[in-house]
């Protein structure tokens, strides 16, 4: 048995080592909270300069495609046909409406996306409020400066901004209570501290506000079954794996209640709307 610091208590725990290894980045157990995390991360420069996601996701996918082309294309093939029945499903907007539901559509809404990226989602979720009659305001976090400038131009319409900066450091520049909603969309895995992360986006929060997250489910179905070959799996700037009952752990710990879970058994994905703690 090994010691290190667990992300979800912030102090160390003994740990056990899991089958999950990849370049020589390595997943481990916590013994105290079930919790799987990668042993030894990349430092924020590292994942800036070697493994932005940008480039990332497209060296797995390539992974994917050789080592399991059949698997593969099947796999393209139900996110195409999800597309077509779906065109327009965006469930971080459909739980940021319903945590604002009750708040008067006269009330200007501020919404912090935390990892932007290009400003996909945050723009998508900018535009249904406009057409739903709300006034909204984004601001990205993103870390990576090419994806931070591509999220500055497409938040110009609602005079949006983005902060290029790690997530905790850029979290100094936003004023507290200024964010009703905050969105940390397929976010937290990346985060070495999502602890830290949680407890200084508290205090930004308004009076009412939601954090709406999504993460890989590393309890799925899909992932028992799939073992090493599951998706959820990318080396090395996926560092955490969350289960429902580590993310209540984790919510918890930074002084948050769970206002909503949605968590499939087959899926592969969970949703959760956090929002602070009386």
């Amino acid at each position: 048995m090994m010691s290190a610091v667990c992300p979800l208590l912030g102090r160390p725990t003994e740990t056990e080592p899991t089958p999950y290894e990849r370049h020589g980045f390595r997943l481990v157990r916590c013994l105290e909270t079930d919790f799987v995390y990668m042993e030894n991360p990349p430092a924020y420069d590292e994942l800036r300069d070697d493994f932005p996601w940008e480039k990332t996701i497209k060296a797995e996918r390539k992974r994917r495609q050789t080592d399991e082309p059949i698997f593969s294309r099947l796999s393209d093939a139900v996110k195409k046909i999800r597309r077509v029945i779906s065109p327009r499903r965006n469930q971080a907007y459909q739980l940021a409406a319903r945590a604002v539901a009750q708040r008067s559509k006269e009330t200007p809404l501020r919404l912090l996306d935390v990892g932007c990226g290009s400003g996909l989602i945050a723009a998508d979720c900018c535009q249904r409020f406009t057409a739903s009659g709300r006034t909204v305001k984004p601001i990205g976090l993103e870390l990576s400066k090419q994806l931070a400038k591509a999220a500055t131009k497409r938040f110009s319409p609602w005079s949006g901004e983005v902060i290029a900066a790690p997530a905790l450091k850029g979290l100094n520049r936003v004023k507290d209570r200024s964010v009703d909603i905050a969105t940390l969309i397929s976010f937290l895995e990346h985060d070495t501290k999502p602890l830290e992360l949680l407890v200084a986006l508290r205090p930004k929060l308004a009076r009412n506000g939601a954090a709406i997250v999504k993460v890989p489910n590393f309890a799925s179905l899909n992932r028992r079954i799939r073992g090493k070959r599951w998706c959820g799996f990318r080396f090395p700037d996926h560092v955490n794996y969350f289960t429902p009952q580590t993310m209540q752990l984790l919510a918890n710990e930074a002084g948050y209640t769970v206002d909503h879970s949605s968590t499939p058994l087959f899926g592969d994905n969970m949703y959760v709307v956090l929002r602070p703690a009386a």
